[in-house]
């Protein structure tokens, strides 16, 4: 029968040599913050080890060779098994209107708050999900080794004060603490202000018009 479970790493495919049986020890390892397949997939390969079996069921690690070298695999995989980065993201929605000379009002509407580890999703909404005035918002992020966050988001927003009733979704790299308008909507057609708005820019030279933004700040 097959292991329903279980996934087998041998020192055949590893390292090319099976070592002696007679110091052989065989230890588990629990992972807590990650996946166990993920961590052996990272670990060096240390001779004197002869078998790594992921266990599923448990999110753990059985590994299988000589004393010091199964020791010094179970420390690699440890240095692996960090908490996951835990990102603040704030995400204020705000009404912005210029009249023909460039005198403008701004005008925030909502900013709510939540905090959301690396590769898990976080949901925030504001207001009856049956209300002209509703906004929901989705975010995933990933942290890269260089610091920077990758931000995966979806919106969906109406607001009955800019008549906006809009859906979007996009990805968005940020520096930590940096802030930023990742979008923004208005009804008027005029020739390139649409076009401005949507990529966030706040516009002052061409109205009048009336936009409504989302700003996005992670830390």
């Amino acid at each position: 029968m097959f292991p329903s479970l279980n996934l087998v790493f041998t020192a055949l495919s590893f390292f090319g040599t099976v070592q002696s049986q007679t110091d052989q020890v065989t230890e588990t390892l629990s992972v807590k913050n990650k996946s166990a397949a993920s961590i052996v997939s990272i670990s060096r390969n240390i001779p004197g080890i002869e078998r790594v079996e992921v266990l599923f069921d448990t999110n753990s690690i059985r590994i299988v060779g000589n004393k010091n070298a199964v020791a010094s695999y179970k420390m690699e995989a440890m240095s692996h098994d960090t908490p996951a980065k835990v990102h603040a993201i704030a995400c204020r929605m705000f009404e912005y209107r210029v009249d023909k000379s460039g005198n403008f009002i701004q005008r925030n509407l909502i900013n709510p708050r939540t905090k959301i580890a690396d590769g898990l999703s976080s949901v925030i909404a504001v207001g009856a999900s049956d209300s002209v005035n509703y906004s929901k918002a989705n975010f995933k992020t990933l942290t890269l080794p260089d610091g920077k966050v990758v931000l995966d988001c979806s919106f969906l927003i109406r607001d009955s004060s800019t008549g906006i009733n809009k859906t979007f979704a996009g990805t968005y790299l940020f520096n930590s603490g940096e802030k930023k308008n990742v979008i923004g909507f208005t009804e008027n057609r005029k020739p390139g202000l649409s076009q401005r708005v949507t990529h966030g820019d706040v516009v002052t030279d061409m109205g009048p018009y009336r936009g409504l933004y989302v700003e996005i700040s992670v830390d």
